[in-house]
C-alpha cells in the first residue's frame, strides 16, 4: 500500500485518501510518512473501531478501493462494497488460497504457443506442472493473490480459485498457481 499511495500521489493524485487503521501510534509503521494531509490515521486502542461505511456507502466510477490487512478487515470491506462494481474494489489477502484445496482431480493443460500437452496431477499445481515441462511462467505469491502468473484462458472451463480476477476477467484469464480445470482440459497462453 505504501508504494501504491506514493505512486498515485506522484502522478498528481490529489484525491488519494489513505485510511490507515492500527491499534496504536506505537504499532504504526511509517507513522511520520503518513501523518499528514490525505491520510486518516485511526488507532483503535484510543478511539475504538472505525466505522468504514461513510467511506464506502456511495460507489463512484472514478473511485477505487484498495485494502490489505487482517482477514476480518478484508471481509468487512468486501461486505461493505458488495454494491460496488467488482472491478473497483481490490483486496490483498496475505493468507492466500490453498492451491490444492477443494477438488483435486488431475487434468491436462495445453500450452497454446507450442501445442505442448502437460499433465497436471492431483497433487500438483498447473504452474508447477508447466514449469516442470520447461514452460516458464512468471510468478510471485503462488497463492492466488498477486496476479503475477496470469495467463490467457483460450479454451476449457476453469475452476477459478484466485482472489484477483473479477467475473469478467475470468472469462479470458486464469491464475495457474491455484486454478484447475473443471472438465479435464484447459488451453492457456501468455
Amino acid at each position: 500500500m505504501r508504494a501504491l499511495v506514493a505512486e498515485a500521489r506522484a502522478r498528481g493524485g490529489a484525491d488519494v485518501q489513505l485510511v490507515y487503521l492500527t491499534r496504536s501510534r506505537g504499532d504504526t509503521v511509517f507513522l511520520e510518512e503518513f501523518d499528514g494531509e490525505g491520510t486518516l490515521l485511526h488507532h483503535s486502542a484510543e478511539h475504538g473501531r472505525l466505522d468504514l461505511w461513510p467511506f464506502l456507502e456511495h460507489p463512484d466510477d472514478d473511485t477505487r478501493v484498495y485494502c490489505c490487512g487482517p482477514t476480518a478487515l478484508v471481509d468487512e470491506v468486501l461486505a461493505l462494497t458488495a454494491h460496488w462494481r467488482p472491478s473497483r474494489v481490490h483486496v490483498e489477502d496475505f493468507a492466500g488460497v490453498d492451491p490444492l484445496g477443494g477438488r483435486r482431480t488431475p487434468f491436462t493443460v495445453v500450452w497454446a504457443p507450442t501445442g505442448a500437452r502437460v499433465e497436471v496431477p492431483a497433487d500438483r499445481t498447473m504452474l508447477d506442472a508447466l514449469g516442470a515441462a520447461g514452460i516458464a511462467v512468471d510468478s510471485s505469491c503462488r497463492s492466488g493473490t498477486c496476479g503475477t502468473c496470469r495467463l490467457r484462458l483460450l479454451d476449457g472451463a476453469a475452476d477459478h480459485r484466485d482472489l484477483v480476477l473479477d467475473a469478467d476477467q475470468r472469462a479470458g484469464s486464469v491464475m495457474p498457481c491455484v486454478s484447475r480445470a473443471l472438465d479435464g482440459e484447459l488451453s492457456v497462453g501468455p
